[in-house]
């Protein structure tokens, strides 16, 4: 069972004053102690035939090695077992040496677990207010891209005004699903822009485009550096006993299957004679009026690849710039992560931020967090932490776009607004 510590202890103190059931405060040994293991089953040879037993945790010693803890198990326990009639599945204590197969353990869960309370009040602040300064270059850039793909368009929208509906669109993106909400509103307004209907369609293509090249950049980033991590480990032979390694490989992976997907799909809809072989399927789809502008839009794009590979790094220092500010944030609440395993568990995590289930992808984000920073740091309050971390920085600038709205003229589009938004590729005929 857990209990709370009396007074703050630290994970190499010999021993521990601890609240018992009673509320009194009482000393336990070091070596009376329980430590959570990285497994929730092992398999032992009992009686000549190997049996499954659950993992209940280390028994702490002094030896540094967590791998030479002898193991807390039980019989495979169901929820009754485990809350209710524990007396049916007593626990032992066996040698690692009994435990058929390899063994060793691989991430070291610490012995006091710290709250967000108590890591709120050891943080540098320093580093979280370095944090929220830097963090602008990632909400300035998107504008000034955006700006530039509404240009090769022939929708002259001035980099002020680009800028002031893509703050405008962060605002609301703190109040929708997910973190892409806002770009229903940015389309509207940025169809506002001009009278010319065929300018209309693709000034709402050029957000749907722009938020395309935002993902495309988050997983090349996010995919290189887990790939340069996996790579890493291989080369120092550690990647069949490091989890973070193998966890690395599978997003790298992933992410090579995510741009090959993407790659394909832009050679169908761009290259020409592709084209002409699947446009005619296309315009037998609902809704072959958006397709047709969306191509359309997409032609013209194609004719300036300068510009779109140009888009496209741009938006690295974007993101960049995100893993940094989730970096030292990290840091100063002092998170067990290393600084390149940041580079592969934030894009994932923004990305995954961005499904549009919950506002700022609360929940979301946090059971991914959960999972991906179990390797390296298996504190669940520090991934909640690093998530929260993420989202408030994101938050805060993107309520200073409600400074626009309150100067009037910006509003979320009203049910009729949306209608007309959707109804602009029939117009533009």
């Amino acid at each position: 069972m857990s209990v709370k510590l009396a007074a703050p202890t630290s994970d190499n103190a010999p021993v521990f004053p601890i609240v018992d059931a009673d509320g009194k405060t009482k000393v336990v040994p070091r070596t009376d102690l329980i430590a959570r293991a990285d497994r929730p089953k092992v398999v032992l040879k009992r009686n000549g035939v190997d049996e499954t037993f659950a993992v209940l945790g280390l028994k702490v010693s002094a030896d540094p090695d967590r791998s030479h803890w002898p193991l807390v198990v039980a019989p495979p326990r169901n929820v009754w077992d485990r809350y209710w009639d524990v007396h049916n599945a007593p626990a032992i204590v066996v040698t690692p040496e009994e435990v058929v197969g390899p063994y060793s353990a691989v991430v070291e869960y610490p012995l006091v677990d710290v709250g967000i309370g108590q890591m709120l009040r050891g943080a540098k602040v320093w580093l979280l207010v370095l944090a929220i300064v830097i963090f602008p270059i990632a909400i300035s850039l998107p504008a000034v891209r955006w700006h530039r793909l509404l240009r090769a368009l022939g929708v002259s929208v001035p980099l002020s005004r680009a800028f002031v509906i893509t703050m405008v669109g962060n605002f609301y993106n703190t109040f929708m699903p997910g973190s892409t909400g806002g770009d229903v509103l940015k389309a509207y307004y940025a169809s506002k822009q001009t009278h010319d209907p065929a300018l209309k369609t693709r000034a709402v293509v050029s957000v749907l485009f722009d938020r395309v090249l935002g993902l495309l950049a988050l997983v090349i980033l996010g995919g290189t550096m887990a790939c340069a991590a996996f790579l890493r480990a291989v080369s120092r032979g550690t990647y069949q006993v490091d989890p973070a390694a193998r966890l690395c490989g599978k997003v790298a992976l992933a992410s090579a299957g995510m741009l090959a997907c993407a790659a394909f799909g832009f050679y169908v809809v761009l290259h020409p004679a592709m084209r002409s072989k699947i446009q005619p399927l296309l315009m037998r789809l609902p809704g072959k009026k958006h397709i047709e502008h969306i191509l359309e839009t997409m032609e013209i794009y194609r004719t300036r690849p300068g510009l779109v590979l140009w888009a496209l790094l741009i938006t690295l220092p974007v993101h960049g710039t995100t893993i940094l500010s989730a970096t030292l944030c990290g840091i100063a609440f002092g998170l067990h992560i290393k600084w390149l395993f940041y580079f592969v568990a934030v894009p994932v995590i923004v990305l995954v931020g961005a499904i549009p289930i919950s506002p700022q992808g609360a929940g979301v984000m946090e059971f991914f967090a959960i999972l991906l920073l179990r390797p390296q740091d298996p504190i669940v309050s520090h991934a909640v932490a690093l998530t929260m971390s993420i989202r408030l920085v994101q938050i805060f600038w993107n309520l200073s776009g409600g400074l626009f709205v309150l100067k009037g003229g910006y509003h979320a589009p009203t049910d009729d607004e949306k209608r007309e938004l959707e109804e602009i590729d029939s117009t533009s005929r």
